[in-house]
């Protein structure tokens, strides 16, 4: 759908995302919004996700499962971030408390370019290393994973538009809708 079709926040409350929509996953959610085929789809594509996280920690590991494999498993903070056609994210590491130590990206909508910086000064005195930058394509049902050393010790941002070998990318939503 075009971006008009769409209802956007012109910029978040930390400064580090312009023209998105967000929204906060809880247990029980996709039930709602989703049924028959489109909920089988989605079990699919979840199970797939949620195949990619680290186990949980041992004091969770032998609490509830959660009730459904449409919803997150209790040890993660879910969120999907859509931007729009002029949506971009800013350099920023992520707070830890709020989304943990593993951050995975799933991408859903046109290639955009990824850029991950070295933080000046990297926290607990752990010594730097590995490129100082470097971007990565992120490609249309593609995901990635951020954890240690990338997740602290890296800024990361997703560009409006951006060069990846010789040709422009980016302009495009972030996530989009199923073709005809």
């Amino acid at each position: 759908m075009a971006d008009e079709a769409y209802v956007w926040e012109e910029g978040h409350f930390d400064g580090v995302i312009k023209q998105y929509r967000e929204m906060l996953v809880r247990e029980g959610m996709w039930e709602k919004v989703a049924d028959g085929d489109e909920q089988a789809g989605l079990a699919e594509a979840l199970e797939k996700v949620y195949s990619l996280l680290p186990p949980p920690p041992q004091s969770l590991s032998q609490s509830t499962p959660s009730l459904s494999s449409l919803s997150p498993p209790q040890h993660l903070i879910m969120h999907v971030l859509h931007l729009s056609s002029r949506g971009a994210i800013y350099p920023h590491v992520d707070n830890l408390e709020a989304f943990g130590r593993t951050i995975i990206g799933i991408s859903l909508g046109g290639p955009r370019v990824m850029r991950f910086k070295q933080v000046s000064e990297p926290q607990d005195g752990i010594v730097k290393d590995g490129p100082s930058d470097f971007e990565v394509l992120l490609e249309p049902g593609s995901a990635y994973i951020q954890a240690e050393p990338l997740r602290t010790h890296y800024t990361h941002e997703v560009l409006e538009t951006g060069k990846w070998e010789g040709r422009t990318v980016g302009g495009t939503q972030r996530l989009r809708s199923p073709a005809n």
